[in-house]
């Protein structure tokens, strides 16, 4: 779905299937089924468990999680008291 004639819109899917090839040994399996495995298993090896370095050492699950926690944070209101007339 990249635009015509511009490189970066691919480029994060790009790096990610280079770690995969450079990662894996993708000639050791013999059929697509085992191939497919493999590879759905190396995405949840990636994103859950394999910290990186861009990331603070944190898995990508983890650093979404933070975020959505820092970001949820700055978007409560603080509390409102409001006085009660007696």
């Amino acid at each position: 779905m990249s635009r015509r004639g511009n490189c970066w819109d691919n480029a994060p899917q790009e790096s990610f299937f280079a770690i995969l090839k450079t990662e894996m040994n993708l000639k050791k399996y013999s059929s697509y089924e085992s191939v497919a495995i493999a590879i759905t298993d190396y995405i949840n090896y990636y994103n859950y468990e394999r910290p990186q370095l861009k990331l603070r050492n944190q898995t990508p699950y983890e650093n979404d999680q933070y975020l959505s926690e820092t970001h949820f944070r700055k978007l409560m209101l603080p509390a409102i008291i409001i006085p009660t007339a007696s």
